[in-house]
């Protein structure tokens, strides 16, 4: 349990940078939960948050999943240009994004650019990562189904 975890870090005599820390991950795992279970309104407020918060951590890495998760409540939403104008803020080196990305011009009906996208999710390059492993597959589906042979 999320919270159960943040409790126990929050309720201990670790240091407070680590509280932060804990913290600030907090507040991205619960935002992704509530866009995976499509609590937008719940989503929006843990982003709020987090934006506050982004400024001070001086890590572009945070601050690009911050800038992924916008867009992928955008996505969620069927705010696609919205979606766009995010993920062209967040990681260009992240194939999750790639398959968001595609997924919006897909659902925008720009065919040609979401296979683009799609292309490049399917042919990232990262060894040792299972999760961009499944992605792969994800977007080869995808392209399968843009592409019929």
């Amino acid at each position: 349990n999320i919270e159960k975890a943040y409790q126990l870090i929050e309720n201990s005599n670790v240091s407070s940078e680590l509280k932060h820390t804990t913290y600030i991950s907090y507040l991205f795992r619960l935002s992704r939960t509530m866009i995976k279970q499509r609590k937008f309104d719940k989503a929006s407020e843990y982003l709020t948050e987090l934006e506050s918060e982004i400024p001070k951590l001086n890590d572009r890495n945070r601050t690009q999943g911050y800038y992924g998760l916008l867009g992928r409540l955008a996505l969620e939403k069927g705010e696609y240009d919205k979606a766009l104008g995010e993920f062209q803020r967040s990681s260009r080196q992240n194939p999750f994004i790639f398959l968001y990305t595609g997924e919006a011009y897909e659902k925008k009906g720009d065919i040609a650019k979401a296979i683009k996208y799609y292309k490049e999710a399917a042919n990232f390059n990262r060894v040792g990562n299972m999760y961009f492993a499944m992605l792969r597959k994800d977007a080869q589906r995808k392209l399968e189904n843009l592409q019929p042979s």
